[in-house]
């Protein structure tokens, strides 16, 4: 799986500055404070919409599942929001270049697809520049505190990678997933579920993915992950691979919000290590980068505007 994980599976769908505004006066606009930062009424709405559409009406009825989506959002902007705060703190942030080719990028797919596929993914064009920002600073952060790092916080020795490869605490898997809405979730499950049943009657799973693509185009995915260790994926998913035997085929999981998962459990043997040693180890700094990044995001604080403390995350026009 790729580094960015938890909000990645968000930050997959759309990426894109926002002109942020300097305060809470501007109430039209901003309305929420993430560890100091502004944050926009339509960057609050995308995230908000992300989760909404996981959900049937009756289902939002229910105060429990409404509280869980205001959770869910504030700590979707909070993780957001520690690369922008982190990239301040280490006094990196982007050039003049990156910043216009990303404009350029979305302005070139917003002439190429039109604004309805904003509108469709329930985000501003100003939204998907600041998040593509911020997944470019997410680099820069990942870069200056791990490979161009001056101390060493986030590198462990040889011997202590070796130890963790020998305890079998590292895996490989092969897996797919598919994104839901609350219009389409019985029929994902469904052909979710006849996948699994083709793939463990011996046709491959990229096959069978490949058909489902044409049907559900960018709302599905597939890859394998030659080697992983813990913190790389969610407990639910790390869960299900340390059930499985080595070339079984997972049941049907739910990964992440909205989406349905299969899993297929791969080998790693000496002869696999030794051809990806490096690679091993830079996922093992990976894994002690997000982990302090989820612990970093834990602490930062967030605090509503004026006039938008009792704003509902689950009715947000």
């Amino acid at each position: 799986m790729k580094r960015k994980v938890s909000i990645l599976i968000l930050l997959s769908l759309l990426m894109l500055t926002l002109t942020l505004f300097a305060s809470c006066s501007e109430k039209e606009e901003i309305v929420m404070t993430v560890g100091g930062i502004p944050v926009s009424y339509d960057m609050v709405k995308y995230f908000s919409a992300n989760y909404l559409s996981a959900y049937t009406e009756k289902e939002l009825e229910d105060p429990t599942i409404r509280a869980q989506i205001k959770e869910n959002v504030i700590g979707s902007l909070k993780e957001l929001y520690t690369y922008k705060k982190l990239a301040k703190e280490l006094g990196v942030s982007l050039d003049k270049k990156t910043k216009s080719e990303i404009v350029n990028e979305i302005d070139k797919y917003i002439d190429e697809n039109g604004k309805a596929s904003l509108k469709e993914h329930a985000i501003t064009r100003a939204v998907y520049i600041e998040i593509c920002q911020i997944e470019a600073l997410c680099d820069l952060v990942y870069d200056k505190l791990t490979v161009n790092a001056t101390d060493d916080r986030f590198k462990s020795d040889n011997a202590t990678i070796d130890a963790d490869l020998a305890s079998g605490s590292w895996f490989s898997a092969e897996y797919m997933y598919i994104y839901y809405t609350k219009d389409n979730k019985e029929d994902v499950f469904s052909d979710i579920s006849s996948a699994k049943d083709r793939i463990n009657g011996g046709e491959s799973m990229k096959d069978v993915y490949d058909e489902l693509l044409h049907k559900y185009s960018k709302d599905a995915t597939y890859a394998i992950d030659g080697c992983f260790t813990y913190s790389i994926y969610n407990e639910v998913v790390e869960d299900t691979i340390l059930s499985l035997d080595i070339g079984a085929l997972s049941d049907v999981i739910e990964y992440g919000e909205g989406s349905y998962m299969i899993i297929r459990r791969l080998k790693i043997d000496d002869d696999y290590v030794d051809k990806n040693y490096y690679n091993i180890i830079a996922q093992y700094l990976s894994r002690e980068f997000f982990e302090y990044i989820n612990e970093y995001s834990e602490s930062v604080t967030y605090e509503m505007c004026e006039g938008y403390e009792d704003l509902d995350f689950c009715n947000m026009k």
